[in-house]
């Protein structure tokens, strides 16, 4: 085989320099934005600013979706035409046809205006190019370019453009990606937001029926009713505890949730903790143990958010300690903070775990190996309104030993 000449090797190396230029300046476009209509948008400014280019369609076959941007003053005949013209090709790529009525048309015009340089009006576009945009080899879409010139794209044009159809095909189907995880979030967010809502009105006139009952309203009741009772009222206030979670997690990740901020004295906080949580250790056979703080210390916060994520932590250490097993709760203060820390004897959590702790929805072992009930919720709300308080949250544990988890908060100033 004949080595290539000077000027061919001078040809095939420009070639190259130009196609690495292109897929650079194109890249760092395509980083810019996640938007698919802006990605669109930046592309056909880009072979705007290098083609002589009066129209520019990029047409996406998934989304159905067509963006028409014209760059110079065109007849509508001559649009209508270029789109009859899109469509029958994307129609060959995909090898299915394709009509116009199956498309959401956006049309745009970015033809300069009164006194600055412009592409003289043009009566009908001459040439033109199509390059399919792919993604994992199969055809997601259509690049269109269109010129009122003759003739306007020369070889190694057509060849730049089909390098940036390239990149800018795995760029849209990316962002199409994006969008549709979104959007699956927000229904997810809606739907857990609606079903919270809709179950806490049955559940409290349950918990009130039972109450009543139990109180003798409606008459009295025998021994193994009352025992009956109690179990529907315990089993009634948990799953009001579980749609209560649901609820706050989901305005959490939302925005929703209203604050309260103020001065909130410190020792008072962890006395309404241990108040709250002694009971569950008592019915567990675990040992608790609270460390008092200064009277006076206090932080800026949401009293009644705080007392929730702290109390969330203790709840959690006290499911995972055995019977006989301790659980300690301190709070100290430094010059960086107020630090907080919980510490249990239990079984400790796996390594692989740690790094999903504060997901929503995430259990330790997976769901079918839940022991302690709950919905996985616990840490991801603490996480949350540690951090807006624009504290930290910090995790270490060993299987067998135990786990430890410390929250520093900002202390109040001065």
């Amino acid at each position: 085989m004949a080595e290539p000449r000077p000027a061919e090797l001078k040809y095939l190396v420009e070639r190259q320099r130009e196609e690495l230029k292109t897929l650079n300046e194109v890249g760092r476009l395509l980083s810019s934005t996640t938007a698919p209509q802006e990605i669109a948008r930046l592309v056909a400014s880009y072979l705007r600013q290098t083609f002589p280019l009066a129209l520019c369609g990029v047409l996406g076959v998934e989304q159905r979706k067509l963006l028409v941007i014209q760059f110079a003053k065109i007849a509508q005949v001559d649009i209508a035409a270029a789109v009859r013209e899109i469509c029958q090709r994307a129609s060959e790529h995909l090898q299915r046809p394709l009509s116009e009525e199956d498309l959401a048309r956006t049309f745009e015009d970015q033809s300069p205006g009164a006194g600055q340089w412009a592409l003289a009006p043009i009566g009908y576009l001459r040439s033109n190019h199509f390059a399919p945009l792919r993604f994992n080899g199969q055809v997601t879409g259509l690049l269109s370019v269109f010129s009122g010139k003759a003739e306007a794209f020369t070889k190694e044009d057509r060849h730049v453009i089909d390098i940036v159809a390239d990149q800018l095909g795995a760029a849209l189907r990316n962002a199409f990606l994006l969008d549709e995880l979104k959007r699956a979030g927000q229904l997810k967010n809606d739907l857990l937001m609606i079903i919270s809502h809709e179950l806490r009105t049955p559940l409290t006139s349950i918990q009130e029926g039972v109450h009543l009952i139990v109180e003798g309203a409606v008459g009295p009741t025998t021994a193994e009713q009352q025992d009956l009772l109690k179990t529907v009222g315990e089993e009634t206030d948990r799953l009001g505890r579980l749609v209560e979670k649901v609820l706050l997690a989901t305005q959490l990740v939302t925005g929703e949730l209203q604050w309260t901020f103020g001065d909130v004295n410190v020792d008072t906080l962890v006395k309404e903790l241990e108040s709250t949580v002694r009971p569950l250790a008592q019915a567990r056979g675990v040992r608790l143990e609270v460390s008092g703080v200064a009277p006076t210390l206090t932080c800026v916060g949401d009293g009644k958010r705080l007392k929730q994520a702290l109390g969330n932590l203790v709840e959690n250490a006290i499911q995972a300690t055995r019977a006989e097993g301790q659980v300690r709760v301190t709070c100290s203060a430094t010059p960086a903070g107020l630090d907080f820390q919980v510490t249990d004897t239990g079984a400790g959590i796996p390594p692989e775990d740690l790094p999903k702790l504060f997901e929503r929805f995430h259990f330790t072992g997976g769901v079918d190996d839940r022991k302690t009930g709950g919905l996985g919720l616990g840490l991801f709300i603490t996480n949350a309104i540690i951090e807006a308080h624009r504290g930290t949250t910090r995790l270490e544990s060993q299987v067998g030993q135990g786990t430890r988890v410390s929250v520093r908060l900002p202390q109040k100033p001065g």
